[in-house]
């Protein structure tokens, strides 16, 4: 998880400190659409990934391009991204889209490298 707003990163830890026991997991605040080069300490590469930026911002293709760019995906990495219901699928190169839900105004889409 790579939260933004300043409020976002202990929601984020607590939210994974409830998940998979025993998993690795990291939460940070940094820019999810310039992660640059994977380093060693970050933990990965990850195998599941959530993206949720600010709606209607144009911001979910550059995230994903950032991750694959930089090695962040294991090779079978599963990426939840949510968007706007209202919003166009998203079509990023390099992923292929598994699902797709809509709950209300918010559409779900998982996504794996192409």
């Amino acid at each position: 998880m790579v939260p933004e707003p300043a409020r976002a990163p202990a929601h984020a830890r607590r939210r994974l400190a409830g998940s998979a026991r025993g998993a690795r997991q990291a939460c940070g605040r940094r820019d999810a659409t310039d992660l640059g080069p994977i380093n060693t300490g970050s933990g990965g590469p990850f195998d599941l990934v959530f993206l949720d930026p600010p709606y209607r911002k144009h911001l979910m293709v550059p995230a994903l391009a950032s991750l694959l760019n930089g090695g962040w995906l294991a090779p079978n990495a599963l990426i939840i991204a949510e968007t706007a219901e209202d919003e166009p699928a998203i079509a990023a190169p390099g992923f292929r889209q598994l699902d797709s839900r809509v709950y209300g105004d918010t559409r779900v889409e998982f996504l794996a490298q192409a």
